[in-house]
């Protein structure tokens, strides 16, 4: 997932160098780790960047879970420093 977001808020300081804030990820984490029902909110003042994000993260997979369903919550911080 942090590859898709680094692409996401890469693409979008080609036209906003001072583009900050936050975002957090949260999801269901199916059997075969396949994330569904992606939301993804926080400060970040950007919707396209936001949108991108839940695009990728609704395609995500992830280690398969111990028990299902499990759900993740993922804070990132984003700088254009960082």
């Amino acid at each position: 997932i942090l590859p898709a977001v680094r692409f996401c808020y890469a693409s979008a300081l080609l036209t906003n160098v001072n583009l900050q804030g936050s975002v957090a990820i949260s999801a269901e984490v199916a059997a075969d780790g396949r994330l569904s029902g992606a939301k993804v909110d926080g400060s970040l003042p950007d919707s396209a960047v936001i949108a991108c994000i839940q695009g990728f993260a609704n395609r995500s997979k992830l280690a398969a879970p111990l028990k299902t369903p499990a759900r993740v919550n993922i804070p990132i911080a984003l700088s254009p420093g960082g």
